[in-house]
């Protein structure tokens, strides 16, 4: 190539040369700006998560109080569960007798125990049951109202001792007293079942199975009580 043509391409090559710079130098530049400009916004996000950490544990600490108010409230259940009876103190064991039929809200219990270890089963006297031969029944025998509910005739009496039970007459009468006994031996709770033969009830006088009651006298007749310290506050839905 000889000298001119080259200058020519010189001229013609250097504009283009030195114009093509400064792009590269502008591109090599434009990612300074914006690095310098996250750090900025970085510190204003971080308080943010900092600021709500602390809004969470005012919830954990009313949620504890919540939870401790759940003890009084089972002392005030277990309270109205398991009363101190007197057996000679006629209104604490009518009162302790009275039956809730509704069944049992189950925000109402706390800690319910259904069963527990009854122990060596031989040594229990399955005869006499939970109550043993000295909690039966002692006569005479007096009336006192007569329950309604169910479909066998059942009446309220009190004994010589003045305990309270609940007499239930008809074909249930002697299959609930061995079911009692069954139940009792495996650990369940039960009330204190006896089955008399025979008693006599002053001033009986019933609206139905009257006819089973010939001048006060009954047979076959259960007799149940709740254990001292216990009432029926509801039944299982």
């Amino acid at each position: 190539m000889s000298y001119g043509r080259f200058s020519i391409f010189a001229i013609i090559l250097l504009p283009g040369i030195l114009f093509s710079q400064p792009p590269s130098i502008s591109t090599d530049s434009t990612p300074i700006p914006a690095p310098v400009a996250a750090p900025q916004n970085a510190p204003e996000a971080a308080p943010a998560q900092v600021d709500t950490m602390p809004a969470a544990e005012p919830r954990q600490s009313t949620s504890r109080p919540a939870a401790a108010a759940l003890e009084p409230e089972s002392e005030q259940v277990k309270s109205s569960v398991k009363h101190e009876a007197n057996s000679n103190d006629k209104d604490a064991d009518d009162k302790a007798s009275k039956d809730n039929d509704d069944p049992v809200n189950p925000a109402e219990l706390h800690h319910p125990v259904l069963w527990h270890n009854p122990g060596k089963i031989s040594s229990l006297d399955l005869y006499y049951g939970q109550g043993g031969k000295r909690g039966q029944p002692i006569a005479p025998f007096t009336f006192e109202s007569e329950d309604h509910s169910g479909t066998n005739p059942k009446f309220d009496a009190r004994d010589a001792s003045g305990k309270k039970w609940r007499v239930k007459l008809g074909t249930e009468a002697r299959p609930e007293v061995v079911a009692s006994r069954l139940l009792w031996a495996m650990g369940y709770f039960v009330n204190d079942d006896y089955l008399l033969a025979s008693a006599d009830i002053d001033n009986l006088h019933l609206q139905r199975g009257a006819g089973k009651a010939k001048n006060g006298r009954v047979t076959d007749a259960r007799f149940a009580r709740k254990p001292s310290g216990q009432k029926k506050i509801g039944i299982w839905k």
